[in-house]
């Protein structure tokens, strides 16, 4: 899981994801998505989850979750269950990516 506690205003949160994603707007249940967040490898798989505060995808070999919390918090959680996975290095890049998205110092 990666966070940044403080990620501004609520109501820009799940649109700077979408956009920091590469995705053209909110996604919905069912859609083929293709996620490429700078730095880190691109991300193809089907929206399985949607609410007015989060979304998730479903890969072949994974699942990552985006919210957008109380109080402005952002979090990125992802459950990878591929061969040779690193939870740890892949803990470290999401966090990189959501603090340079959000500009903090994560």
């Amino acid at each position: 899981m990666a966070m940044v506690p403080d990620a501004g205003d609520v109501e820009q949160i799940l649109p700077r994801l979408y956009d920091g994603l590469g995705l053209d707007g909110p996604a919905t249940e069912g859609d083929k998505v293709r996620l490429t967040p700078e730095g880190l490898d691109p991300i193809e798989g089907v929206v399985d989850y949607v609410s007015p505060d989060a979304f998730g995808v479903r890969t072949d070999d994974g699942l990552y979750r985006f919210v957008r919390g109380h109080n402005g918090m952002v979090a990125a959680s992802h459950h990878l269950y591929a061969d040779g996975a690193d939870a740890d290095e892949a803990e470290r890049a999401w966090q990189s990516w959501l603090g340079r998205l959000f500009q903090t110092s994560q």
